[in-house]
């Protein structure tokens, strides 16, 4: 068996531009990880006497940049320029701030504003480092190699909780420390991808030699409406990536308000100690790893939306066990059956999904549909987080109910899917 599975990773092909695409996820990891999970918050509440409020606004605000910008940035890059230069450009940019907040001293109002601006060009790579995929894998490797990508880039997870208990708590450094170390870490780990892109002149991304043509006829015939709001929303019109787009909406509703607010419904519905919730944390994280590849192995063989599918229906049996956890009264460890679970199925949606977004999108349209898939994802984000707060707060039905809200949004999403899979096959 083990040699089974060294023989299937031999077989991908490994050229440099495919490892940069993998390696180039932990920069995403360490960020999130390190600046927006744990650092940045902290550093706003202990360190600038901040409190929650000023937290939350300033990922809204980042949030709402990013809602507005992605169609924009998605379509800019189909018809004008290079997506790695973009890519080039907002890593850069976003990790010079984050290592320029470290090197600075800076007062809550400007950390604020920097920590935005790093959110915000971090997204925007994301976008063009999705649509990348298709420059590195062919169409039978993107599981495999999409799923290395995964699990390999939650080792900087890893590192980011390495930085904070050796560096902060072990040697008593600052957060500044946490900041220019992670700005360092996302440039090296972003420029491998950077250099293999922008020395590829020759193949700039899959659609160049069409687009050079297209770009110039468009420029005569049509230069008003070259970066319209209109053509932005257009994908949905293109067969069956709306119907992946709407059910996106309603799988990253319940994605990410579920690990944004399952800390808080261990801790205050449950009854796991902080210190349990880090030992969970942390196991999830190790199963994480090897999952990504298992997952992308079985895009590869079963297809992305049969796989996307079927992680979702085990997302309902996770969340349905986190319901019946107060709901029956059974013991607080059933939250490692939970915690294990997520961790196996988390990066399994973008393993999936990113393919599919692929096989969907005409070659010239690839960074638009991937603009707005970064778009309906932080959408449902900001309007999941809302209406969490919204149920269990502002209506007082508390954090169950929440949560079976979450298990309605993936059963939408589930009957979408269906719905696309009818549209592909049919």
């Amino acid at each position: 068996m083990p040699f089974q599975i060294y023989s299937k990773i031999s077989n991908l092909r490994w050229r440099g531009n495919v490892v940069a695409w993998i390696v180039y996820d932990g920069c995403n990891t360490i960020f999130h990880t390190g600046i927006l999970g744990l650092f940045f918050p902290l550093w706003v509440t202990t360190t600038q006497g901040g409190n929650d409020a000023h937290f939350g606004y300033a990922v809204a605000v980042a949030m709402g940049l990013v809602i507005m910008g992605s169609p924009f940035i998605g379509r800019l890059f189909d018809l004008r320029w290079n997506r790695y230069s973009g890519l080039a450009w907002f890593t850069g940019v976003s990790a010079s701030v984050t290592f320029l907040m470290g090197i600075f001293q800076i007062g809550l109002i400007v950390g604020l504003i920097m920590f935005v601006v790093a959110l915000v060009f971090l997204t925007f790579a994301e976008l063009l480092y999705n649509a990348a995929l298709a420059d590195v894998a062919s169409p039978s490797q993107m599981g495999a190699i999409g799923g290395l990508g995964i699990g390999l880039g939650y080792l900087g997870s890893v590192v980011a909780v390495v930085i904070g208990l050796i560096g902060i708590d072990y040697l008593g450094f600052t957060y500044d420390f946490s900041f220019w170390t992670i700005g360092i870490v996302m440039a090296v780990l972003a420029s491998p991808l950077i250099i293999f892109g922008l020395r590829d002149t020759s193949r700039k991304n899959l659609a160049t030699a069409k687009l050079e043509r297209v770009n110039s006829e468009m420029r005569v015939t049509k230069p008003a409406s070259l970066f319209s709001l209109r053509d932005s929303y257009d994908v949905f019109k293109i067969k069956s990536v709306g119907t992946f787009l709407i059910a996106r909406f309603w799988y990253l509703w319940m994605v990410s308000v579920g690990s944004s607010f399952g800390v808080l419904y261990a801790t205050q519905t449950v009854g796991m100690t902080a210190e349990d919730i880090q030992w969970v944390l942390l196991a999830s994280l190790g199963v994480a790893v090897p999952s990504g590849y298992f997952w992308g192995k079985a895009v590869d063989r079963y297809g992305s939306i049969n796989c996307l599918t079927a992680c979702l229906c085990c997302w309902v049996l996770v969340i349905s066990v986190a319901i019946a956890v107060p709901v029956f009264d059974l013991p607080s460890t059933t939250w490692w059956i939970i915690g294990l679970g997520a961790g196996s199925f988390y990066g399994a949606i973008w393993v999936s999904d990113r393919p599919l977004v692929v096989s969907l999108a005409p070659v010239d349209r690839l960074n638009s549909i991937f603009g707005m898939y970064m778009t309906v994802g932080r959408l449902g984000y900001a309007v999941g987080s809302a209406c969490w707060s919204l149920v269990a707060v502002t209506f007082g039905w508390g954090q169950t109910a929440a949560m079976g809200v979450l298990l309605i949004c993936t059963a939408i999403a589930i009957g979408f899917i269906l719905k696309l899979r009818r549209e592909s096959y049919g």
